[in-house]
């Protein structure tokens, strides 16, 4: 008889080694009726026998996990998002989804990758690692600092007095008219080091070393407001005028001629050969989510080596595996 297990579980018992703290334990989480430790996010992240440190992996699931309030050190990891947009991701291409993600007193230093988070994430705590997730809004509150966010997918953030944040590598999706709200905005009191992203709509920034980004907002669309306090503003790209055209900076670009604008959600952003995005960033690295030390990866799969096919034919055992 067959025996089929969840891809995301093979990958993790072919390849145990991934760079996690050796004397933390694992935990499985499944809603989909195949046997785990834990069927929603909280019942694991509640449980006594999950301690400080420990890894809970959220395996691929059409149904959600339910709302999260963290209130422990834990690292989540999830199986990407995307993943039949994208070629050599995961063999099950199920999400794994949160409902509301808070992190509250107590989860200082948790990471979560891989997830996606429906409606909306909220930090009240201090050094949260947010790497390749598909997110909705992002708040970052005052109690909070330190955090590092990067190659996520997410719809808007917003940051208010917090500081000592970075911003790497995300792809802002929100694009509506200025009136309506940024895509990515500080208060005063807030500070973040902002480097090779993209912005798809208006931002308003406060104590930030901001380069290497692209905004693809415009004048026409009402949508290309960029306002900078106490900020170093170079070595961007606009579609508008949002970065003016001194300081490394390049203003009214075409953003045809910058994107591929073809394929996937997130693959469409891979920069065309010769755009002028190419390069332009602070010591000739790209623009854009794709340049600088930490490129965006395609759907958010997590850094550990990844089983994308599999067949189980009698006693043969078929598996193909990527690292990310």
């Amino acid at each position: 008889m067959k025996k089929v297990l969840p891809a995301l579980l093979v990958c993790f018992m072919i390849f145990p080694a991934f760079i996690l703290p050796t004397n933390a334990a694992k935990w499985r989480v499944n809603n989909t009726g195949i046997e785990a430790s834990f069927t929603t996010v909280q019942q694991a992240a509640n449980s006594v026998s999950v301690l400080p440190g420990d890894t809970l992996y959220l395996e691929g699931s059409m149904t959600s996990y339910g709302s999260l309030n963290l209130a422990k050190r834990l690292v989540i990891i999830g199986p990407g998002y995307f993943l039949g947009q994208n070629p050599a991701t995961q063999a099950s291409l199920a999400p794994a989804t949160i409902d509301y993600l808070t992190f509250s007193a107590g989860s200082k230093g948790s990471q979560v990758t891989g997830v996606t988070v429906a409606s909306y994430t909220s930090v009240q705590d201090s050094a949260i690692y947010l790497i390749r997730n598909n997110l909705a809004n992002v708040g970052v509150g005052a109690l909070s600092s330190d955090n590092y966010f990067a190659q996520n997918y997410m719809y808007a953030l917003s940051i208010s007095g917090s500081s000592g944040n970075r911003i790497v590598n995300n792809l802002v999706t929100k694009s509506d008219n200025c009136p309506n709200g940024a895509c990515f905005y500080m208060s005063n009191n807030s500070s973040a080091i902002v480097r090779n992203n993209i912005f798809k709509g208006c931002q308003v920034i406060n104590g930030c070393v901001y380069e290497n980004n692209i905004a693809t907002g415009t004048a026409a669309l009402g949508n290309n407001v960029f306002t900078a306090t106490i900020s170093t503003v170079n070595n961007n790209v606009g579609a508008s005028s949002q970065y003016g055209s001194g300081n490394g900076n390049k203003q009214d670009i075409d953003m045809s001629l910058v994107f591929a604008n073809t394929g996937s959600d997130d693959g469409r952003y891979q920069l065309l050969p010769g755009s002028p995005a190419s390069g332009a960033g602070t010591n000739g690295v790209d623009c854009g989510i794709f340049g600088g030390a930490t490129s965006y990866v395609l759907s958010g799969v997590p850094n550990l080596p990844s089983v994308w096919y599999m067949n189980i034919s009698g006693s043969t055992v078929t598996v193909k595996a990527v690292s990310h």
